[in-house]
């Protein structure tokens, strides 16, 4: 369980798999790089694939003030400077997909690909900044048990298995309420990304699910239709964490798309000690 101090905090990441592309997934809030686990297993074989818990959830520490989601792109920019890794095929769901707006700002060509889950390009509106404001506060006041009460049912389509229910219950429980809050100042400062979608020149696959109350399907078909070229997956009858909802359909789709890629990109040496999953001590 490999980790890398960056701007005054020590991130925690995964590092898996061989292959000629690189892989980098960017997980949901309140969760952390665990809940990629099942997509781990599908994409290692042929890949490299780099999962990182954001700063204060998972293994990685948090800072002493709120990071945006600027900030995080740094986090993960530096990390793949450290690791001499040029691109990355780029795959963020829900806030995973806020990073990843800001990964196109900042260097555009490190985007080999991108795969957008569950996400949103928009900004939030007035009203749902001051709803992000009151939840981090609660949060704060009422613990990470209240957290996991609001959320489960927002997260999941209503006829989630009790498997995925226990498990997203698990991965938020690991969280602490301090990294909750400051991650809802974050992405209620985030910037809105409608404005460069049509900009975006790498291949681009754009996965809801059917069910997503949070980030709905209509979001879904506004990116697929702004971004040039991009396909559309939507996953029928789950909610807004479809890759743990639809493990299967979403795999299939995600392998699909990474699998079809242009073989363009330069080959990385993996350094000694990363062909074996680690553990990550929280999945």
């Amino acid at each position: 369980m490999p980790t890398l101090e960056l701007r005054g905090a020590h991130h925690h990441y995964l590092d898996v798999g061989h292959g000629p592309d690189v892989v980098l997934l960017l997980h949901a809030f309140p969760l952390h790089a665990g809940m990629w686990t099942e997509q781990i297993a599908a994409l290692s074989s042929g890949h490299r694939v780099l999962a990182l818990d954001a700063v204060g959830f998972g293994e990685s520490t948090a800072r002493s003030a709120p990071t945006t989601m600027a900030e995080e792109a740094a986090d993960v920019l530096a990390l793949f400077d450290h690791l001499k890794i040029p691109r990355a095929a780029v795959v963020g769901l829900s806030m995973g997909g806020y990073v990843a707006f800001e990964l196109l700002r900042a260097r555009p060509d490190f985007v080999r690909a991108l795969v957008l889950c569950d996400t949103r390009a928009t900004a939030d509106t007035p009203e749902g900044v001051t709803k992000r404001e009151t939840f981090a506060e609660q949060a704060l006041e009422r613990g990470i048990g209240w957290v996991a009460d609001e959320l489960v049912p927002k997260l999941l389509g209503p006829h989630a298995e009790p498997r995925v229910v226990n498990l997203v219950r698990a991965l938020i429980g690991q969280a602490d309420p301090a990294a909750v809050a400051d991650a809802q100042f974050g992405m209620a400062a985030r910037r809105d990304a409608m404005p460069i979608l049509r900009s975006i020149t790498c291949p681009t696959l754009v996965i809801v699910g059917s069910d997503d109350v949070l980030t709905p399907p209509a979001d879904a078909q506004a990116m697929a239709a702004a971004i040039p070229h991009a396909k559309l997956v939507q996953l029928a009858g789950v909610g807004h964490l479809s890759n743990l909802e639809a493990r299967v359909g979403f795999n299939r789709a995600l392998r699909d798309f990474l699998d079809h890629l242009p073989k363009h990109a330069p080959k990385h040496d993996h350094a000694p000690g990363h062909g074996h999953a680690p553990g990550h001590g929280h999945a």
